[in-house]
């Protein structure tokens, strides 16, 4: 993984591979369990052959003989470079999706809304659980319900709609024109999309 021979790694040798933002903070917290002859469990990253840092979950048992006496760790490192991105891919999504002035959502083929941003629901004035609860067909206007079931339909066969317009019935009543940009997941049945207010 690293590149470097087993002499170089023994001891403290590991650390000279640990990237420097996270080496005070994960040798310390090595130390500490090691003086304690406790196992530890802990994520950094770690430079790769290739020269680029990867992320590795480190895990450490400590192993004592016949009489008590400490012998050392027996140890294992896993890379989890994938698993970080993915993470780091979903926090930004979910931070551009509670930020985003647009109104996102994401829809099942059941009919249902599965999550909506803050913007949906204070654009129709429906709390999340309302939204959630209620099947999203009930908020189009009921002239405009068979077209927008259609629209769905196609859009899970053909897994895009771009600016299909229908008008939503607010909590207080009003009526909004909006208009829908969606992608769907024909594997998974799930929707994606985002809507804007084209009310005049």
């Amino acid at each position: 993984f690293t590149g470097r021979s087993m002499k170089q790694e023994l001891g403290n040798g590991w650390t000279q591979g640990v990237h420097p933002d996270d080496l005070e903070a994960r040798f310390a917290m090595y130390a500490c369990q090691v003086d304690a002859r406790k196992s530890f469990v802990m994520e950094y990253r770690l430079r790769h052959h290739d020269g680029r840092y990867r992320w590795v979950l480190d895990t450490g048992q400590p192993r004592f003989d016949e009489s008590g006496a400490f012998m050392g760790y027996v140890g294992a490192s896993l890379d989890i470079t994938e698993r970080k991105l993915a993470e780091l891919e979903r926090a930004l999504f979910e931070n551009i999706f509670a930020l985003s002035l647009d109104m996102m959502c994401i829809s099942g083929a059941d009919g249902f809304l599965k999550k909506v941003n803050p913007a949906f629901s204070k654009m129709l004035g429906y709390s999340a659980e309302e939204l959630l609860e209620t099947p999203l067909i009930d908020f189009v206007v009921p002239e405009e319900r068979e077209n927008t079931i259609n629209e769905v339909k196609r859009q899970l066969q053909d897994g895009m709609t771009l600016a299909f317009e229908n008008r939503f019935r607010c909590k207080d009543g009003t009526i909004r024109l909006l208009s829908w940009h969606a992608f769907a997941d024909k594997n998974n049945r799930m929707m994606y999309a985002t809507a804007r207010d084209m009310t005049n």
